[in-house]
């Protein structure tokens, strides 16, 4: 598993332990928001976490605002 992956998973598992087997057993790249993993008081929960956990302020420009609840693009979001 690619480690911005699993962090996001880590972080999402320990905001809500219930979702932890469904992320883990999640394929591919998934929508968060769209399959119904995550509602959208979660996802922002997630990134303030992602922040905080950083130290960073994240980047959101030119990011299309439809593709941002997809697990690659937010696992690409701590590289950035």
């Amino acid at each position: 598993m690619e480690p911005g992956r699993a962090e996001i998973i880590g972080l999402l598992s320990r905001l809500q332990p219930s979702i932890a087997d469904k992320l883990s057993a999640a394929k591919g790249d998934i929508d968060l928001l769209e399959s119904g993993l995550i509602d959208s008081m979660l996802f922002l929960q997630l990134l303030l976490r992602i922040e905080e956990v950083h130290g960073l302020e994240l980047e959101l420009e030119g990011i299309d605002p439809a593709e941002l609840g997809r697990l690659s693009v937010l696992a690409g979001l701590i590289g950035r």
